[in-house]
């Protein structure tokens, strides 16, 4: 199943742990909560939860203790928000009369069960049932991710115009997006920890890097010793950016000159060695080569504080509690 209906029902991975008292989970009963009210109708804890379910796992899996829950309740405070407006912009649609095409909903359903569930709709109702959703909850859900779109669409056109001095101020402010990637073509050896057996892990690190300083080939070390994936190749790790290591590993990567070689480094479960043989990227690239790409994100700049001006207005004739 792709991440597209996990979007829609992955909190219940984790839901009943969240709600439940102890009663309540042991009868599995999952009690939800409100979490807002605007201008009389509820958002619930669990609609909040489920717009943060796959970011809340990815900070479970990368952080921990209070620096996890830091994180979560900051994602968890930006999705209420955008709930809140959601909810506003919904309300000001119906105020207005307007009505969104049935078509609209089904087709978007229709092509989701093709999609993510090979056309089988029996699989995707009975997907539905399992996580505790029904068709109408669903369909009320993508309803509304539909007006909120045709909302938008009203500030996608406009007089909104990427002056010169505009565009200019852009590409100063977001240089780092116009520049290109640095990267390093690496070479690495890992050795996991294991000093059981009279095995020094440490020490046997210390004297491949010192066969390797004294004119060993790192690669044939590498294909010897190294225990990780690319031992084969001699520890090839070919073009890496700086998402690709750990922080602590990509710091001592980048700033390896190219042929430098790295001390030991020491980390939680292993030792490594690195051998930096080049370097690329990293440049500038000049406003006259990207000047069409800064105007397309002026523009759309512009229409996002347009949009969200309109919003606050209905922030401010509306009645919002938060619980």
């Amino acid at each position: 199943m792709k991440i597209y209906i996990l979007i829609h029902i992955a909190l219940f991975i984790s839901l009943s742990a969240f709600f439940t008292q102890n009663t309540a989970a042991q009868s599995g009963i999952v009690v939800d909560a409100v979490a807002a009210v605007v201008n009389g109708e509820v958002i619930t804890l669990s609609e909040v939860m489920m717009a943060t379910a796959l970011k809340e796992r990815e900070i479970r899996q990368t952080l921990a203790g209070e620096a996890a829950i830091r994180e979560i309740k900051k994602v968890r405070a930006e999705a209420l928000e955008e709930l809140i407006d959601r909810k506003l912009i919904v309300q000001e649609f119906n105020k207005k009369g307007l009505t969104l095409p049935e078509r609209y909903v089904r087709e978007r359903i229709e092509s989701l069960i093709r999609e993510e569930f090979g056309g089988d709709r029996a699989a995707f109702i009975k997907t539905l049932k399992a996580q505790g959703f029904t068709l109408k909850r669903f369909e009320q859900m993508e309803t509304d991710k539909l007006i909120v779109q045709a909302m938008r669409s009203q500030f996608a056109g406009g007089s909104f115009v990427a002056s010169p001095a505009k565009v200019q101020e852009y590409y100063n402010r977001n240089i780092e997006k116009f520049s290109s990637e640095p990267q390093v073509k690496l070479r690495m050896i890992t050795l996991v920890k294991n000093d059981s057996e009279g095995v020094n892990s440490r020490k046997v690190a210390e004297e491949i890097h010192a066969k390797i300083k004294s004119g060993t080939d790192f690669a044939r070390m590498a294909q010897m010793y190294s225990e990780d994936s690319n031992s084969e190749s001699g520890g090839d790790w070919g073009w890496i950016d700086k998402n690709t290591l750990n922080p602590q590993l990509t710091n001592i990567a980048f700033q390896l000159k190219p042929g430098e070689l790295s001390g030991v480094i020491e980390a939680r479960e292993a030792y490594y060695i690195m051998l930096a043989e080049a370097q690329r990227g990293g440049g500038r690239k000049p406003l006259s080569q990207v000047r069409k790409e800064v105007e397309q994100r002026v523009i759309a700049e512009q229409r996002q504080a347009a949009f969200k001006e309109w919003t606050a207005t209905l922030r401010k004739k509306a009645y919002i509690k938060v619980k």
